[in-house]
């Protein structure tokens, strides 16, 4: 299996095959666990072969700093095999997916799905919300069939998700649910829960968010994980987010990546140290024609870095600004030529309101358009 395929962004995935890259087991393993492009049975089916096809890996000294044990420090992990843990996530997915499907008379599904709105005069990206159906079903099936029928005649769903609510009681601090993320097929891509009171749950579920206070393997195994990994990009490339998981979601002007930036304090040096876990693993950079001061450089555009690609739109608007600000930092401009262009880009670019309301009247407008004015 071509592990690299679970990669979110297909700019590395290019890259990385046109380099022969072959990812360790953790590598592998971690790819899988963060894509959003497979399915859950596509994902599971990954790691079955993962296991199969690899030879163990018990999380130590010689697995890496990350993994090894201190004075300090002792990891939850340490000592364990990394196929175990490998399963065992799988066996709470599908924990967790087989109570969502299950029906009970104290819970009732709840579809919710996410359109895509065409932009606004004036936006420069597009717009995604989401809506609650108003809809209550008693049964997983039902649910589904409805959703599938709604995606079938409402071109403006990207996907949607269904929430299993357990009735809230007076003595619940917050609601108790499964949520399943699907795409437009009908696939289940992710699934997850929330619990605040483990007895309203059944003895298995219980079992496992009890478990899951000690030891979850997404978060003390998977969620700890950081990697260096190639990349093609380079300071000064436009990029975006495929996913829009972390950040804005708007395309910036790339800085670095987490593993460029340590190994650049090394060359400098600094000593030079892994990240500590996932939140580590991003991408740094400029946005500017964005937010509330569109003409501002925001300068902490953040997103993981294995999601980025290369931005292939059109720039529109304030936009514009951002192939700008590339070519000054890679220095194909000059500031003198950058302070000139970004006071061009500016001018054409924003509305002004003042003027567009003094043309509402007839005789301002009469005086822009160069009529006579006189009293005859």
């Amino acid at each position: 299996m071509d592990y690299i395929d679970f990669i979110n962004s297909k700019d590395i995935r290019s890259y990385l095959r046109s380099i022969e890259y072959k990812p360790s087991l953790l590598e592998s393993a971690f790819f899988i666990y963060s894509s959003r492009i497979k399915s859950l049975d596509e994902k599971h089916e990954g790691w079955k072969k993962l296991v199969k096809e690899t030879d163990d890996l018990i999380l130590d000294e010689k697995a890496g700093s990350r993994w090894a044990k201190t004075d300090r420090h002792i990891p939850e992990t340490y000592g364990m095999s990394a196929h175990k843990l490998i399963i065992r996530h799988m066996e709470d997915e599908e924990l967790i997916l087989e109570y969502f499907c299950s029906s009970s008379a104290d819970c009732v599904f709840v579809p919710e799905f996410t359109f895509y709105r065409s932009r606004y005069v004036g936006d420069t990206r597009p717009v995604y919300y989401n809506s609650e159906s108003g809809l209550y079903f008693k049964c997983y099936e039902d649910a589904r069939d409805y959703c599938l029928k709604e995606v079938e005649e409402d071109g403006e769903i990207v996907d949607y998700s269904i929430k299993k609510y357990l009735f809230s009681s007076s003595s619940d601090e917050h609601s108790n649910y499964v949520e399943a993320h699907f795409n437009l097929s009908g696939e289940v891509m992710s699934i997850d829960i929330s619990a605040c009171n483990y007895d309203r749950f059944p003895d298995k579920m219980r079992d496992y968010l009890t478990s899951r206070e000690k030891f979850a393997a997404d978060c003390d195994f998977f969620d700890r994980m950081w990697f260096d990994i190639p990349t093609p990009f380079r300071k000064g490339d436009v990029v975006v987010s495929s996913t829009g998981i972390w950040g804005s979601g708007n395309p910036f002007v790339l800085l670095s990546t987490d593993p460029q930036w340590r190994k650049s304090m090394a060359e400098s040096g600094k000593s030079y140290r892994e990240g500590s876990d996932l939140s580590d693993m991003i991408a740094t950079g400029w946005s500017i024609g964005f937010g509330d001061k569109p003409t501002e450089i925001f300068d902490d555009e953040m997103t993981n870095y294995l999601d980025i690609e290369y931005y292939r739109e059109d720039f529109k608007g304030l936009e514009r600004l951002l192939p700008l600000l590339a070519s000054q930092i890679k220095g194909n401009i000059d500031l003198w030529e950058w302070d000139i262009l970004k006071n061009e880009i500016i001018k054409t670019s924003l509305p002004n309101y003042k003027l567009d309301y003094m043309k509402s009247f007839p005789e301002v407008s009469m005086i822009l358009d160069g009529s006579p004015v006189n009293s005859n």
